[in-house]
């Protein structure tokens, strides 16, 4: 009897530590105050009523509330470093002036209070310089930033050049995550941008971009913006490598204007209208498009593909992988020409690759399991597509079997496509695999084996 008093009263108490050790835990995990978010790191909390730099300062291990607008001014540098602040009201904002620096660093996070009706604005002005490094950025909105903004709807507006961006998150803007304009060397590595309103990422008239192992997805949040894609460039120089862009509202990547851009290694999928998506009506653009994965884009219209190629753009597309887009490549209006090598198209719901007023030469690609092969169409020009001819080097040696049908060819122009594989080799088989209205497909020579 006297052991059993004995551990029933060492049994209680180890009982009422227990308790008290979950209440302690209950309290820290429901906020215990107003804003667990504040409470989540213990560090000093202190209130700024607006703040000016003219000097180098840097504030560390802080929570900041700012009411008020943070300027830094030319030969004034900011660092913050493991800093938590808020921005209050939607009245202010933080702007780097020129000859001004500001440095984002080391788990900082720069937000509002109150997501449902906070926002603030963000602008690095032309001359000004900085970065954005392990750290978090949201809920910015730079709508008018001296009317440089494409559409009036930027969120973080950046001017500065050789602004360095790694290892970070851009979320919850009302417009675009970033909107960069006459940024020469812009480096973007390992970063995300997340749920943003209107584009991920919007670059133009820039040099030296490089965007390098970045996630860039469910972007387009706000319906009533104008655009909704992952990351568009216009009159841009520079490299889009290793990304991961998907499920933004419009097209994951889009690229217009004067253009010398190399896109790699990159998946693409999910987007709503196109993969990849480059064009250029008013000048030429070199455009190399090599061992990306772009699958399930543009599965609801015909005029949207995986990739597609329009205008004066010089593109190199090669070695990618598209699969089960609505139509795989399409090539419209292109006028230089452009080549299409090593590539596989699987599983488009319509055509595997659609020509329009356009020259593209073929080689060495498989097209299956699509509804058709190709369809030339001539709507907006006479096409002159090139799916292999014995004189032209490098053309031919596709594999267009294993698909519903061969090529329709629904233009005036004979088509070549000679040197490739059908899935026959009896010439009447091929032939009723092809279609043509009133002009010929010249097939023979044809494969008897897969290339």
């Amino acid at each position: 009897m006297h052991l059993n008093i004995k551990f029933s009263n060492i049994h209680k108490k180890y009982i009422k530590h227990i308790l008290l050790l979950i209440s302690v835990l209950g309290f820290l995990l429901t906020g215990g105050c107003s804003n667990p978010v504040k409470n989540e790191v213990n560090r000093p909390e202190v209130q700024w009523n607006g703040k000016t730099v003219t000097s180098e300062e840097i504030v560390s291990d802080t929570i900041v509330t700012c009411t008020g607008d943070i300027v830094i001014n030319n030969g004034g540098s900011l660092t913050i470093d493991n800093v938590l602040l808020y921005m209050k009201d939607s009245a202010y904002g933080i702007y780097v002036e020129p000859g001004g620096e500001l440095l984002i660093n080391n788990n900082s996070k720069i937000t509002v209070e109150n997501p449902e009706t906070e926002h603030y604005e963000f602008w690095y002005k032309h001359g000004s310089s900085g970065q954005i490094l392990n750290s978090t950025v949201e809920y910015t909105w730079t709508p008018d930033p001296g009317g440089k903004s494409q559409f009036n709807e930027a969120g973080i507006f950046i001017e500065a050049d050789n602004f360095e961006m790694r290892n970070s998150t851009i979320q919850h803007s009302l417009g675009n995550g970033i909107e960069a304009y006459q940024a020469d060397s812009l480096n973007i590595v390992d970063s995300e941008f997340l749920e943003n309103g209107a584009n991920g990422i919007l670059v133009r008239n820039s040099t030296g971009l490089s965007l390098t192992g970045c996630t860039i997805s469910n972007n387009g949040k706000d319906t009533e913006r104008h655009d909704g894609c992952g990351l568009i460039v216009l009159v841009v120089t520079g490299s889009i490598e290793s990304c991961t862009i998907e499920s933004n509202r419009f097209t994951g990547f889009e690229g217009s204007g004067d253009m010398n851009l190399n896109i790699s290694n990159c998946n693409i999928k999910n987007n709503s209208d196109f993969g990849i998506f480059i064009h250029d009506e008013f000048s030429s653009s070199l455009v190399e498009i090599a061992s990306n994965t772009v699958e399930n884009n543009a599965n609801i219209s015909q005029i949207h593909a995986g990739i597609s190629v329009e205008g004066g753009v010089k593109a190199y597309v090669h070695d990618n992988i598209l699969d089960q887009n609505y139509t795989g490549i399409r090539v419209l209006n292109n006028t230089p020409t452009s080549n299409f090598e090593y590539n596989e198209i699987h599983n488009s719901g319509t055509w595997g690759i659609h020509v329009d007023n356009s020259s593209p030469v073929f080689y060495h690609n498989q097209v299956s399991g699509c509804n058709w092969v190709a369809f030339v169409q001539e709507e907006n020009g006479t096409p002159h597509p090139n799916f292999g001819d014995t004189t032209v080097e490098k053309s031919g040696y596709n594999d267009f079997s294993n698909n519903n049908n061969g090529i329709r060819n629904d233009s005036t122009v004979e088509l070549k496509a000679e040197n490739n594989y059908w899935g026959s080799t009896e010439g009447n088989i091929i032939d009723l695999y092809n279609f043509s209205d009133d002009t010929p497909i010249d097939y023979d020579p044809w494969l008897s084996s897969q290339p």
